[in-house]
């Protein structure tokens, strides 16, 4: 728990865009990405939308310790989780970010002090946990591992060939895929809370099979919302798109 406390000293959670009303989107980036992740797409929303966006320890210039484990990092972030929530929260991840979305709200439907019926769930680009159990991505060779982010788009085409900054940012990417794999150990129980699938038509990481390997995490169904032309990081290419797929969600009770 010592890493914790010092860990807690820092305001992972930032507020990267006001609102002007209760209508909250909480954001957990892909791997490897940090607050900055989801700025265009803060910047694409209605003014009504409050949108948070968590900056994982070590990512983003943030001075502590990385974090490989999935419970210390759950741990983490529900304290901290649970001073911003608004009753009718949507928490929001991509590819990596869905997993930890997805975990936290079974440790909020674990407390019983939280009710998921009046939040949501929103999934973008993501397998599920039990994916990564045999994908043992932290024993690659760093030519290995970054010949595989570039597989999917993860690594911004002008440092496709800029070797020396790749590897420095290595050690965060071995440590988110420490996250998942530690993650994909964890003992699912299926949680109730209206849930929403972006998929990208396109991408190659994350298959149309995906959507109904989470269908066992769930009491309830998904509502697949598909990403055209989308690859798997639609997330920065179609920001936009994602904008006003996600405003159709929120506001789709008022209308």
């Amino acid at each position: 728990m010592e890493g914790i406390e010092g860990h807690m000293k820092n305001n992972l959670f930032q507020l990267i865009k006001p609102g002007n009303g209760n209508n909250q989107v909480i954001c957990f980036p892909y791997l490897g990405g940090n607050v900055y992740a989801y700025n265009q797409f803060a910047n694409s929303l209605h003014d009504d939308v409050e949108v948070w966006a968590v900056n994982p320890p070590g990512h983003g210039g943030d001075t502590n310790a990385l974090i490989a484990d999935i419970h210390t990092l759950l741990d983490l972030y529900f304290e901290q989780l649970i001073t911003i929530i608004k009753p009718q929260a949507i928490l929001f991840g991509h590819s990596m970010g869905g997993i930890i979305a997805y975990l936290l709200a079974q440790k909020l439907h674990n407390t019983r002090d939280y009710d998921l019926a009046q939040m949501k769930l929103v999934l973008s680009a993501c397998n599920p946990p039990n994916e990564y159990e045999m994908n043992k991505y932290t024993s690659l060779t760093n030519d290995k591992l970054i010949e595989h982010l570039i597989s999917y788009g993860g690594v911004p085409e002008e440092l496709i060939h800029e070797k020396n900054i790749l590897e420095f940012l290595l050690p965060t990417i071995r440590a988110d895929y420490g996250v998942l794999e530690t993650a994909s150990t964890l003992e699912i129980q299926p949680i109730r809370i209206p849930t929403y699938y972006f998929w990208g038509e396109n991408d190659s990481i994350v298959p149309v099979d995906s959507i109904t390997s989470w269908l066992s995490y769930f009491d309830n169904e998904l509502q697949v919302i598909p990403i055209e032309n989308g690859s798997h990081m639609f997330i920065s290419a179609h920001a936009d798109v994602v904008a006003h797929q996600m405003e159709q969600i929120i506001f789709r009770e008022e209308q």
